[in-house]
């Protein structure tokens, strides 16, 4: 997956729980959710902190190029 189209996929974070792994809606909506349930994964949906839809949170990319250059 290229760095422009991570920014806005759905997340998944596991915060220290071994348990459960909170998730962004458009995760537990997508096809890598089955695979990874059947090896043992189990997955909530995210909590709301700060606004009305359940995310994980602010995300921030940095891409390095050849010779070390980067990208935002």
């Amino acid at each position: 997956m290229s760095l422009p189209a991570s920014v806005p996929a759905p997340r998944i974070c596991q915060r220290n729980l071994l348990s459960t792994t909170e998730a962004e809606l458009g995760f537990l909506d997508s096809p890598e959710r089955n695979p990874l349930e059947a090896i043992g994964h189990h997955f909530v949906l995210a909590q709301q902190p700060f606004t009305p839809s359940p995310e994980i949170g602010a995300i921030a990319g940095l891409e390095f190029g050849p010779q070390g250059s980067s990208r935002r």
